[in-house]
């Protein structure tokens, strides 16, 4: 066994190789994503971390890849803690905190509908203090959606799923071209990701923007878009969508600072001097609409 612990893991934290490959033998899932899946693993202090492995062959390069990339990344409350990566008996693994006492703010959304935006707004801060820890390391998500976003019993938020997370403005290696990875999820992709243009921190805002319209309306913008115009499901389908969006956020019934933020996040990026130019300008502007120095 390989395995590579977080400069700031503790040691109470590691996981014995004999421990790890019981647990994945025969431990029980708890989760799982598109290419991965959790398994619960005792560390050396007995505490319950997660293993985080591939579903299939098809999903090891993206654990790889987000092991790779948690790495070097600082500790903090809004990311998902990253303890170690590394490699059992060919199986590349990850291990990280194990959640609980919550759920993906797609179940939230997905169970009770629209959530407004008094009631969303210390989430979206939450969400967007874990974007700006990373975009300050040079880090691009590329993957904002309601399900890699954690929420907990306390409604405090952590960003999960960095399986397609790059480094900013950097196209991908030769051997993830070869791995077919899919380096989007259409209804949460900013148009120049869809372009295929080299990821920016404006990015994962505009994915934002989108995630926040659909939790403000209890409806997957971009689909409804697509299905309404009968455009198709490959990237030039979606990419026509955006042409549409600002008349959608204009006539959803969001009110004057539900579409304001939205608007900001998404098609604003295309009108100089009408968008936000980083996290830290959104984030002070959610500040300060909680604290009511920003009003209509």
């Amino acid at each position: 066994m390989r395995m590579h612990f977080h400069p700031s893991t503790p040691k109470g934290f590691w996981v014995y190789a004999d421990t790890l490959r019981a647990a994945l033998k025969n431990g029980e899932e708890v989760g799982s994503g598109s290419y991965g899946k959790i398994i619960p693993v005792e560390s050396r202090s007995g505490t319950i971390v997660a293993a985080k492995i591939p579903i299939d062959d098809k999903g090891k390069p993206q654990v790889k890849r987000e092991g790779r990339v948690l790495y070097p990344l600082s500790s903090h409350p809004n990311v998902v803690e990253h303890y170690a990566h590394g490699e059992i008996d060919g199986n590349p693994f990850i291990i990280l905190e194990l959640l609980k006492k919550g759920v993906d703010l797609e179940q939230i959304y997905e169970g009770i509908g629209p959530i407004g935006l008094p009631y969303f707004l210390p989430t979206l801060e939450d969400i967007t203090r874990g974007i700006l820890h990373l975009h300050a390391q040079n880090i691009v998500h590329r993957d904002i959606k309601p399900s890699s976003i954690f929420v907990f019993d306390d409604h405090s938020t952590k960003i999960l799923d960095f399986g397609i997370a790059c480094q900013e403005g950097i196209k991908m290696r030769r051997e993830e071209e070869a791995d077919n990875l899919v380096f989007y999820t259409p209804a949460y992709a900013s148009p120049s990701i869809l372009l295929g243009n080299p990821p920016t921190a404006q990015d994962d805002l505009y994915s934002l923007g989108l995630l926040s319209l659909d939790i403000l309306t209890g409806k997957t913008a971009i689909d409804e878009i697509r299905q309404a115009y009968g455009y198709s499901e490959d990237s030039d389908g979606y990419l026509t969508c955006h042409d549409h969006l600002e008349e959608y956020v204009l006539n959803c019934g969001l009110g004057i600072l539900g579409i304001a933020l939205v608007l900001k996040l998404t098609t604003g990026y295309e009108n100089e001097g009408d968008f936000f130019p980083t996290a830290f300008h959104l984030l002070k502007f959610l500040e300060g609409i909680r604290t009511g120095e920003i009003f209509i």
